[in-house]
């Protein structure tokens, strides 16, 4: 068998080796691990006492390995939360919180274990996610109401093709516009160069498409300048992207939406949507590394 693809790969082909506990072997190792809590901070324990330390550490380590794959699981749905965390770096402190919950978790009470380490691993995920996945920290709060007003911005331009207004958003994310405003501002995710390219063909780096600036184009003098090298790199596209790219930024009035488009290429709105990406990234390199917002203000400024 050959070698896991990522190191997420290996996590999880790891942790299915070890079979998920039963409540009775939970309620025996959790009080192995209780007992050997209790006299952890001895100095001098006695031959006995080091029994219950060693059978303890024994069934800590049974309780850890068998629950990975619950960590693995609950940090996979955060994963488009996590900014410049990686879904590794959300494992680890998914596990961070399990160690806690061993630690914690009493039997007594009647409960599964997996029903209390899944809150524990929960809050060590949206603590690290609050803290470390922006360079600009942000409270508990904003994060919260930027997760509710970026769920429901793509629910409703999937459903509607379009972006609601912004007092809509503020009222869904239960803060005040001005207050929304800021939060998307802050809002920006870093990416690092050795990144995989999702929208690439090539499966290249960011790296890799970093724009030497001894081969860029001469930047046009003015506007009109600018038209004509747009439309010769619009022109250098192929014909779905080219009408991709019309549509949406040459017509005099509403620009046509994903699902007219995927209508005239008889293609489904997400193909017709990936295709809008890749033909912007195209016109991005040729028209010398323009970014994001940027590219689509060129071309509506140029339009």
């Amino acid at each position: 068998m050959g070698l896991p693809a990522t190191s997420v790969d290996w996590i999880i082909k790891q942790s299915h080796r070890y079979p998920l506990l039963t409540p009775a072997e939970e309620i025996t190792l959790a009080r192995q691990v209780q007992n050997w809590l209790a006299i952890a901070d001895l100095p001098k324990p006695t031959k006995r006492q080091k029994a219950i330390i060693a059978k303890g550490r024994r069934a800590r380590e049974r309780f850890f390995l068998s629950n990975i794959r619950l960590a693995v699981n609950v940090a996979g749905k955060y994963q488009n939360f996590s900014g410049t965390l990686s879904l590794e770096d959300l494992i680890q402190e998914g596990l961070i919180g399990l160690d806690s919950a061993i630690a914690k978790f009493d039997p007594a009470l009647g409960y599964k274990f997996s029903t209390y380490c899944y809150w524990w691993i929960r809050q060590g995920i949206t603590r690290a996610i609050n803290r470390y996945s922006r360079i600009i920290h942000l409270p508990m709060q904003a994060n919260d109401a930027i997760r509710k007003a970026m769920d429901y911005m793509s629910e409703q331009l999937r459903l509607t093709g379009k972006l609601p207004p912004l007092g809509d958003v503020a009222e869904v994310a239960k803060v005040q516009r001005h207050t929304l405003i800021g939060y998307l501002n802050h809002h920006a995710h870093v990416l690092s160069l050795d990144q995989r390219m999702s929208n690439n063909e090539s499966h290249n780096d960011f790296i890799d498409v970093v724009a030497d600036p001894s081969s860029l184009n001469p930047q046009a003098a003015n506007l009109e300048d600018f038209s004509d090298v747009l439309q010769e790199a619009i022109d250098e596209l192929s014909e779905p992207h080219q009408h991709i790219i019309r549509e949406r930024y040459f017509q005099e009035q509403r620009p046509a939406t994903f699902v007219k488009i995927s209508r005239d290429l008889k293609v489904s709105r997400q193909a017709t949507q990936q295709m809008h990406d890749r033909a912007m990234n195209c016109l991005r390199l040729r028209l010398g590394g323009l970014q994001g917002q940027e590219c689509i203000q060129a071309l509506r400024s140029a339009a």
